[in-house]
């Protein structure tokens, strides 16, 4: 189609590059931007915006961060930015990128996870968005619990964390984004699969050193699992703040190995409880861990799978996956990737 229209474009042309911008490795300005398409003037934007959606708009895609969806289809996408952007280097060595806004001012083209037009730019679609409000509140579909979203304590392109509030005590909210952490046989990506996974684990688990499921909630084609928050803090974090990373041999010191002897212990003993009921810690990571009051809990169990059978329970979440939110427009092969694109004006 931009071969016939004389339009410019590019694309992801691998797996490995399709996997890597539907991971959680690439910057959230980045992600799900298969197809980027860049046309002459306006009015080819608006022409092209709706030439695809003739024909890709029942089409279920990746909704890229920074974007803003085409009537309301996912799968197209537009922003303003910088095609051929002005660089500048300032005093720190930073290369930044500049463009003009709408009132012939330049400005940084920052990519913020979420659309927003420059001073003085109007949107020639015509279409109305709204930047979201940092206190949502949306209800579960399992348990009808309250959660009132807070603030994002780590953004992740393939799904953020957030700090919610129910019943006026802090819990955790999980995104797992529609398409993110694609596979060749997962095209809608396996972030999903992965946070079902986690809640049947919290729900038919018996160990008690991990959070506790509350409920989830869809927004969109995206799942949210609310599970309690335990406050401490991680492996990571822990280490860093330890004075063994320090020279000497202090009483401070001595006081840190005894300590860190006590935490791997209790990681051995929460191991050894996972492991006797039956299965795996997928993803060992000292960000997975946390340690509160001297007790250590695993609170990511998205990878945590049955011994011999790492992929029961996504095997059942695959199914309930599949027949939820499979695409509306079935011309495609039940294998091929549905991409997600993006335009400029």
């Amino acid at each position: 189609i931009c071969q016939k229209w004389k339009t410019n474009y590019k694309f992801i042309d691998t797996i490995e590059g399709y996997k890597l911008f539907t991971s959680k490795n690439v910057p959230s300005s980045q992600f799900g931007k298969i197809i980027t398409i860049y046309p002459n003037n306006i009015q080819e934007f608006i022409n092209l915006l709706n030439y695809f959606y003739e024909y890709f708009g029942k089409l279920k895609g990746m909704i890229v961060p920074t974007d803003h969806i085409f009537r309301g289809s996912t799968i197209i996408n537009y922003r303003y930015g910088g095609i051929n952007p002005i660089v500048k280097i300032n005093e720190e060595n930073d290369i930044k990128s500049y463009i003009f806004d709408g009132n012939g001012n330049l400005t940084e083209d920052v990519r913020k996870p979420y659309f927003e037009l420059l001073s003085g730019m109007v949107n020639p679609i015509k279409e109305k968005y709204t930047v979201q409000s940092p206190a949502l509140t949306f209800k579960g579909e399992e348990n009808g619990t309250v959660v009132k979203i807070k603030k994002i304590i780590r953004q992740i392109a393939s799904g953020n964390i957030y700090l919610g509030e129910v019943n006026k005590k802090e819990v955790i909210v999980k995104q797992a984004k529609f398409g993110a952490l694609a596979e060749e046989n997962s095209p809608y990506g396996t972030a999903i699969l992965l946070k079902k996974n986690e809640r049947l684990f919290l729900i038919k688990s018996k160990i008690k050193n991990i959070p506790e499921y509350i409920d989830y909630f869809t927004l969109g084609d995206d799942y949210f699992l609310i599970e309690s928050k335990i406050d401490g803090i991680n492996l990571r974090k822990y280490s860093a703040l330890s004075d063994l990373v320090k020279p000497g041999n202090s009483n401070k010191q001595k006081e840190n190995i005894s300590k860190l002897n006590l935490i791997f212990y209790k990681l051995k003993q929460l191991q050894d409880r996972i492991h006797e009921q039956g299965f795996i810690i997928g993803d060992v990571s000292p960000d997975n861990f946390v340690i509160s009051h001297d007790k250590v809990y695993l609170v990511d169990c998205e990878t945590v799978h049955p011994i011999g059978d790492k992929r029961k329970y996504l095997k059942l979440d695959t199914k309930i996956f599949a027949n939820n939110i499979k695409p509306d427009c079935c011309d495609y092969q039940k294998d091929d990737y549905k991409l997600g694109m993006t335009m400029f004006w």
